[in-house]
């Protein structure tokens, strides 16, 4: 042992214990050779198994080390201390676990969390690599608050033997899938079943099964049917639902597959203080996809299930405020339409809907719709579809609750909706946007509007060849979008065209030799021979949104060499990357060249 009952690891400079489990202490330490901080995991091996353990814990440590991304906590070094002991250091996390943070955290940061994840396992999964310990423990923040999961697959040897074990292997049979408690062979579903457990916790602040012992505890993931969620978070029950399915082939299929339900369920939320939420969600990622997912789920619940109160006219005219109870009127005037529960407009209205349905109670409810319906109506006109579909289904959840769902149909909204979808179908066809048409068809199918929309989709075909001048584009979709993918390649004399008209220097392919003594290629040398019609190379993320921002530019020079034009790309194949980025917009407006630059003989 070193210094103040520390290990003595060579090369590290332990400077204290940052936490310790079962098996396993971790500590503070700094790398000599690099000065940089890490930490370090040491874990003990016992028994008459220790060798085998060890060697096993080795094999997957080297594994786990080629695990290299941003989701994931990697692993510097890999060693053994004496005969019963091994460590692997790994980059210190220094905003600690997510177990510090249940309870805290808002919809949107669980969110972010589970998607982040998703990302990690399927990343994971996709190299043979199974997790098979997810817990709050096991997510660390690093110095960007950024969730990233740790301790891949070094528990794996422990399995079945933690369930006899008390403390941390309580903890680790919370988290458990049911074939994996059971001791059977385990994939990257049980990875998702963990990660669900994960989920519910996140949203309730403990654990679905919560017995007094680790074998009750995973009995019950085998047998016990899946806990209901609260009311306030009820939106999430379909992840809940498919995530602790009992059956693996019931779960979701992947990372991907659990973070798409996730972000359905996000769409799906109602915040408990919707103008501060709404204008995070504006800054946020939930773009104008989910928005657009949103109103798909907006029409089924205003033309196919909204009714309201029949009050003898088929658009009645909105409730006078001073008819209505003080106490209900400062809810609704607040926008506390449901939360909180016990102080809400909607906790008012159930009350006095309970003790009889008078006249005044009535005249409460359409104010209630009045109110509420146009917010969500509202959210829809400000590009908040999300919130707006959130606001209205709780809406419709709430009337079909009180039986005030087979009443007369809201003409008012109807009609606003129907203005709203041709807006939509309008800044569809201008802006070009294929994914809006998409979203936007199921919606118009049964309104006048539904064969334009057919028409303009049609021309957004996957394929389709479109022209601006001399210049090809065929239009593909790709990671979700559309992308308009020039038909030729940027090349070389297009790209010194715009090096010396922005005086950009070269980015380099690779980093120098040792000591500087071997140059790095860039796309003017870059290693082979190549003539002004080849397709330029060693161009960086960085080199190609520059370029790409001004091949947009109202005029710039341009060779009208055959395999040459001004390609305006929002992004190229996948296999080359790293050659046009984002540009602004789905096709760019390519200028005609003013002149044709002179070049030698």
């Amino acid at each position: 042992m070193g210094n103040q009952g520390l290990p003595d690891i060579p090369g590290y400079r332990l400077e204290g214990k940052l936490g310790e489990g079962g098996m396993a202490e971790v500590f503070r330490a700094t790398q000599l050779s690099l000065d940089r901080p890490v930490a370090i995991k040491v874990v003990h091996f016992g028994g008459p198994q220790r060798d085998k353990l060890a060697t096993r814990f080795e094999n997957e440590a080297r594994l786990i080390a080629r695990l290299e991304h941003p989701c994931i906590v990697g692993i510097f070094e890999v060693g053994r201390l004496g005969d019963d002991a091994m460590f692997y250091a790994m980059p210190l996390m220094p905003h600690g676990d997510l177990s510090a943070r249940i309870g805290q955290l808002s919809e949107s940061e669980i969110g972010d969390v589970l998607v982040a994840m998703c990302a990690a396992l399927d990343f994971a999964h996709g190299q043979g690599v199974v997790h098979r310990d997810i817990k709050p423990a096991n997510v660390l923040f690093d110095r960007e608050q950024r969730p990233r999961l740790a301790d891949f697959g070094i528990s794996r040897s422990q399995d079945i033997q933690g369930l006899t074990n008390e403390g941390d292997a309580l903890g680790s049979a919370s988290y458990m899938s049911p074939e994996q408690s059971r001791g059977q062979q385990v994939d990257a579903r049980s990875d998702l079943y963990s990660l669900g457990v994960l989920a519910f916790e996140l949203l309730t602040g403990d654990v679905p099964f919560r017995e007094a012992d680790a074998i009750a505890t995973a009995l019950a993931h085998n047998s016990a049917p899946i806990p209901r969620l609260p009311k306030t978070r009820a939106h999430w029950q379909r992840l809940i639902d498919k995530a602790l399915a009992k059956l693996p082939a019931d779960r979701p299929a992947n990372g991907a597959a659990f973070a798409a339900i996730v972000r359905e369920c996000l769409a799906n939320a109602v915040p408990a203080h919707p103008a501060r939420v709404m204008i995070q969600q504006g800054r946020r990622r939930w773009t104008v996809l989910v928005g657009l997912a949103g109103l798909v789920a907006l029409a089924w619940v205003i033309q196919s299930k909204w009714r309201i109160v029949d009050l003898g006219d088929p658009a009645p005219a909105k409730i006078a405020m001073a008819e209505l109870d003080p106490a209900f009127v400062a809810a609704l005037t607040n926008k506390q339409w449901f939360e909180p529960e016990a102080g809400s407009a909607s906790s008012w209205l159930a009350g006095a809907l309970a003790q009889n349905r008078s006249a005044a109670h009535m005249r409460a409810a359409q104010a209630f719709i009045d109110e509420v319906g146009a917010s969500g109506l509202e959210a829809i006109r400000q590009n908040r579809d999300a919130a707006g579909v959130a606001t209205l289904d709780r809406l419709h959840a709430f009337l079909a609750l009180q039986q005030l769902g087979d009443l007369v149909a809201s003409k008012r909204y109807e009609q606003e909706l129907g203005t709203l979808l041709a807006q939509r179908l309008e800044e569809a066809e201008t802006t070009r946007n294929g994914d809006r048409l998409d979203a936007l068809l199921p919606l118009l199918a049964r309104t006048p509007l539904a064969a334009r929309a057919a028409e303009l989709q049609g021309r957004w075909h996957s394929g389709v060849i479109l022209k601006d001048g001399d210049l090809e584009f065929a239009l593909v979709r790709w990671d979700n979008q559309w992308i308009a993918l020039g038909r030729q390649e940027v090349t070389r004399a297009q790209y010194q065209d715009f090096a010396k008209d922005t005086r950009r220097d070269p980015s380099e392919c690779r980093k120098p030799g040792i000591g500087g003594l071997f140059r790095s290629p860039d796309w003017q040398d870059p290693g082979f021979a190549q003539t002004d019609n080849h397709p330029v190379v060693c161009v960086s993320r960085a080199d190609a949104e520059a370029y790409a921002a001004w091949a947009q530019q109202p005029q710039w020079p341009a060779v009208s060499t055959a395999g040459r034009g001004a390609v305006a790309r929002r992004r190229q194949t996948r296999r080359r990357e790293g050659l046009a980025m984002q540009s602004g917009q789905p096709l760019g407006s390519l200028r005609r060249p003013r002149h044709e630059p002179e070049r030698s003989p």
